[in-house]
C-alpha cells in the first residue's frame, strides 16, 4: 500500500468547519453530529499545513469560493483532490492533480491483490 500525506491550508480548514457547523447544513444533514465535526477537526489537525497566497488562486472553478481547493492542490503538487463538490469534480484534473470522489480515492488506497493484476 502506498503512503499518503494529508495536505491542506488554514483557509480550507476554516471553510470546512464553517460549512459543517452552519445551521442550514446541520438542518439539511441532521446526521452530522457534533462528534463528527470534532472528528473531522482532529483529522485536519494532523494534516500538513501549506501556505497558499491569494496570488496562487486562479479563477478556474464555476464557484469562485472553491478556487482555494485548486490553489492548495497546485501549491502542494498533490496527486489527488478528494471532494464530493460537483463544481470541483466537473474539472476532473487541475495541473497534475486528479479531482475525485471519496469512493474513487478509497478504491485507489486499497491494496491490489494478485488477481487484480
Amino acid at each position: 500500500m502506498q503512503d499518503y500525506e494529508l495536505l491542506t491550508c488554514r483557509a480550507i480548514i476554516d471553510k470546512v468547519i464553517e460549512v459543517l457547523t452552519h445551521s442550514s447544513i446541520r438542518k439539511k444533514y441532521s446526521q452530522i453530529s457534533h462528534s463528527d465535526v470534532t472528528l473531522i477537526e482532529n483529522i485536519l489537525s494532523l494534516a500538513t499545513l501549506i501556505e497558499v497566497h491569494t496570488t496562487d488562486i486562479e479563477p478556474i472553478c464555476r464557484d469562485p469560493k472553491d478556487d482555494i481547493f485548486l490553489a492548495c492542490a497546485k501549491v502542494a503538487n498533490a496527486d489527488y483532490l478528494v471532494s464530493e463538490d460537483n463544481d470541483l469534480l466537473i474539472i476532473g484534473q487541475h495541473h497534475t492533480t486528479r479531482i475525485v470522489k471519496v469512493a474513487t480515492f478509497l478504491n485507489a488506497l486499497e491494496p491490489k491483490t494478485d488477481k487484480d493484476t
